[in-house]
């Protein structure tokens, strides 16, 4: 069973944007909600620069689904969740104090906020076989190429969205 109050929070890049993206904090710590949370952080600082906008999208489109499917895309709750305030921290940057589990979103760039190339892809399943830090990993690389022209900026925004959400599904 799913309880309510669930918490909206605003993207801090779109303020159109709003999602839903939390459980109380009660069924939270009881385990028994029914909801397999996709728990994410970023690889790096411009790895979150260069796809929250995406990520936030992608997310949305999941929203729908998570009455029925129960899977539901958060950032991790080991350091980027304020119980005080109840709500998360989208700018979510991996690192020791993040989830052991949660799903590393990296832009395919080096340090120096380089294009590495456009590859993108994500690990199949869940691993719950190993207990090893990033063995959840999504690489977003198409975000690293230009609109076609036939695109709007729109346009590829939406198509990068539905790219990121197929992502998310796997």
């Amino acid at each position: 069973m799913v309880l309510g109050l669930c918490t909206a929070v605003r993207i801090p890049s779109d303020e159109r944007l709003t999602l839903t993206v939390g459980r109380t904090l009660t069924s939270l710590a009881s385990g028994s909600t029914g909801v397999q949370y996709v728990r994410i952080c970023f690889q790096t600082q411009h790895a979150y620069e260069n796809l929250i906008d995406h990520v936030a999208r992608a997310a949305a489109l999941w929203a729908p689904a998570s009455r029925y499917s129960g899977m539901m895309i958060q950032p991790s709750i080991a350091g980027c969740y304020f119980p005080d305030q109840k709500r998360w921290e989208w700018h979510c940057i991996c690192g020791p104090h993040t989830d052991e589990d949660a799903l590393v979103i990296d832009d395919r760039r080096d340090d120096e906020n380089q294009i590495i190339d456009d590859a993108t892809g994500s690990t199949v399943g869940y691993d719950y076989t190993s207990q090893t830090r990033g063995r959840h990993e999504l690489s977003f690389g198409a975000a690293n190429n230009p609109a076609p022209d036939h695109m709007t900026a729109a346009e590829q925004n939406q198509y990068l969205a539905v790219t990121l959400a197929h992502e998310f599904g796997q």
